[in-house]
């Protein structure tokens, strides 16, 4: 037990690390053309109080062995983010896509090394998610804060141009999806995904081009924040690969079911602007 606690204390320091990084935000998936969710810093997993200590500074531990903490119980959800939901249960999870209808089912194992997922059947899907591995057992740091569970991969994974090492976040409860089809002015296309967590603060999302343009923003990329008041609406963006860049949406026209402002870009060539508008479309629940 005392080895299971140690390698845990240090994976769970490495997710707090990681959360005081980044914040809510969570990396996207590349949608296409070398274009990936945005810059991401690298990490490591840092040093805990014990590690300096040698083992005759450690004193005997005489107290009874305190009883084992069930895991399972604090992983047992259904855990939701801006393109589906995974469940847990005990030793088995499913991922189900919202958005086409896509499941993938198997195994998930907790030891001292972490979590450990590994596939067993993979319904008709256009596309995995950057975090699942097809091919073999995938291991994680994991940190459950909250309603929010963190997964940290222990070995990069290919997201776009490049393998990375990124942190995966999900939220339990009624995640507030939204998608947005945006036109600019200019009659480029593309649809924006943003989720807000159920008590209401923004939580992850991302954008991609719905046309053979990428002049509105780029071809695709992550939100990196979304700040909401009574009747303004500001998205920042970004995206990676040969070409990274930011971007920022504000609207002050700002309805229920659709939304206009303006529009700015940063690319590492030029320097984009324009002005918007969007309409709310039904987000998909085939996971729902």
């Amino acid at each position: 037990m005392f080895r299971l606690k140690t390698v845990h204390l240090k994976t769970r320091a490495t997710a707090a690390f990681f959360l005081a990084w980044t914040g809510c935000q969570t990396a996207s998936t590349a949608v296409d053309k070398d274009v990936d969710a945005g810059p991401v810093p690298n990490w490591d997993s840092g040093g805990t109080p014990t590690d300096s200590l040698s083992d005759s500074d450690i004193p005997d531990d005489t107290s009874e062995p305190s009883a084992p903490v069930d895991e399972w119980t604090e992983l047992n959800e259904t855990w939701r983010d801006c393109r589906g939901s995974l469940k847990m249960v005990d030793e088995s999870f499913t991922w189900t896509d919202a958005d086409p209808a896509c499941v993938i089912t198997g195994q998930a194992q907790l030891d001292e090394d972490g979590l450990t997922l590994v596939v067993d059947t993979i319904g008709e899907c256009d596309s995995i998610p950057w975090w699942i591995d097809t091919e073999n057992p995938a291991s994680y740091g994991y940190d459950v804060v909250g309603e929010r569970l963190t997964l940290i991969p222990q070995e990069p994974r290919e997201s776009g141009s490049a393998k990375q090492l990124l942190v995966k976040q999900f939220a339990k409860g009624d995640v507030d999806r939204q998608r947005w089809e945006m036109v600019s002015s200019d009659g480029d296309t593309s649809n924006l995904d943003i989720c807000f967590l159920p008590e209401g603060p923004f939580y992850t999302g991302q954008y991609y081009a719905t046309d053979d343009s990428c002049s509105f923003l780029s071809c695709g990329g992550s939100v990196t924040g979304a700040l909401r008041t009574e009747s303004t609406l500001t998205i920042y963006t970004a995206c990676a690969g040969n070409c990274p860049c930011v971007g920022m949406l504000f609207a002050d026209d700002v309805e229920k079911k659709s939304l206009s402002g303006v529009w700015s870009g940063s690319n590492c060539s030029r320097t984009m602007s324009g002005e918007f508008s969007a309409t709310k479309m039904e987000f998909p629940s085939a996971d729902l």
